[in-house]
């Protein structure tokens, strides 16, 4: 995939959604990169994956909590149950 250039607009811009302040002298080393991390994603979404099975997470351990610990949180029906915070 052939990609344009990253320019200094779109640089600020991204900059700016980050809320980072970029000089204008960082510029050029924020571009190589960001343009390597996008060769490196380019390059991972060339890959071959014929015959390949998509990943599935490995399910989650339960959390119950310990006995000995009276205000640990405990599952109840796949949530987390802790007790009632009242103020003082």
């Amino acid at each position: 995939m052939t990609r344009s250039p990253i320019d200094d607009d779109a640089l600020r811009a991204i900059a700016r959604l980050a809320m980072l302040e970029l000089p204008a002298e960082r510029l050029p080393l924020l571009r190589r990169q960001l343009e390597a991390i996008l060769d490196a994603v380019d390059a991972i979404g060339s890959l071959d994956l014929e015959g390949v099975p998509e990943w599935t997470p490995a399910p989650a351990p339960a959390a119950p909590g310990r006995a000995d610990e009276p205000h640990s949180p405990r599952a109840s029906a796949g949530f987390l149950r802790a007790p009632r915070v009242r103020p003082r």
